[in-house]
């Protein structure tokens, strides 16, 4: 039988990472709860109830990746936080971290989504740039090297959404147009 969280009021969006789960408030704050990295309290705080993500206000998106969580604000910034091995924090390093972290170089962000290792975000103007790992071409930049900060995803512009699964990446255009890029194993 499914039980609520007493803790947890007024949620406006929900993600889940391997082993963490996330809620958005209607009052923009972001609380998680499970493994100690991913809660974004600043320190190794494994929690079985949901607790405040320490240093964010005013977010409007939330994305998880596997080890991995992002959050969009109302000023189009993008902060991250958890597993880092391989740059899906997107702030120029592999250095994992317990505080959300800002992107580096992301600003008039309208809308983000992650996968396992990577995370891409939609630009102003609906140009698309991806960080994190690439070993399939998920970035979407014409290579397979992992990136610890942001790039363009190549001959993509007037992106309306985003979704990122596993080690793929789709976009949907203005126009209605979905396009894809990075594992096609299964089609």
């Amino acid at each position: 039988m499914a039980q609520s969280l007493p803790s947890l009021a007024n949620i406006e969006a929900i993600a889940a990472s391997d082993e963490n789960t996330c809620a958005l408030t209607t009052a923009g704050q972001v609380r998680c709860w499970g493994d100690g990295l991913q809660t974004g309290e600043g320190a190794f705080t494994t929690r079985l109830s949901p607790g405040l993500v320490k240093g964010l206000t005013g977010v409007t998106a939330i994305a998880a990746g596997g080890v991995h969580f992002c959050a969009l604000t109302s000023g189009g910034q993008v902060f991250c936080w958890g597993e880092n091995g391989q740059g899906q924090l997107g702030n120029g390093t592999t250095a994992s971290s317990f505080s959300p972290v800002l992107v580096d170089g992301l600003v008039g962000v309208t809308a983000i989504a992650a996968g396992a290792a990577h995370t891409c975000a939609v630009i102003s103007g609906g140009n698309v740039r991806c960080w994190g790992g690439n070993a399939n071409g998920q970035l979407g930049d014409g290579s397979t090297l992992v990136r610890a900060a942001p790039v363009a995803v190549s001959g993509l512009n007037a992106v309306a959404a985003l979704a990122a699964g596993d080690a793929f990446t789709c976009a949907r255009t203005t126009s209605g147009a979905l396009r894809c890029w990075g594992l096609n194993q299964r089609g």
